[in-house]
């Protein structure tokens, strides 16, 4: 259940929409997103550093769209 409710967020985002995610124990995290593939989902800048951040997406435990 987890799984698609963050998936079905990250298909309706915009690249470059503002997000918070959480993933493993990482609690939350603010990031911008670029895409997503189907299992993997790309984050770049924020909380994550430069350049581009792959996360599966079977890790992310939560998503909030907005900082």
């Amino acid at each position: 259940m987890p799984y698609y409710n963050t998936f079905a967020i990250l298909c309706r985002l915009a690249p470059g929409s503002p997000v918070s995610i959480w993933f493993d124990s990482s609690g939350f995290v603010s990031t911008y997103f670029q895409f997503s593939n189907g299992q993997q989902a790309a984050f770049s800048g924020g909380g994550l550093g430069g350049g581009l951040t792959y996360i599966n997406v079977y890790q992310l435990v939560a998503v909030k769209v907005g900082h």
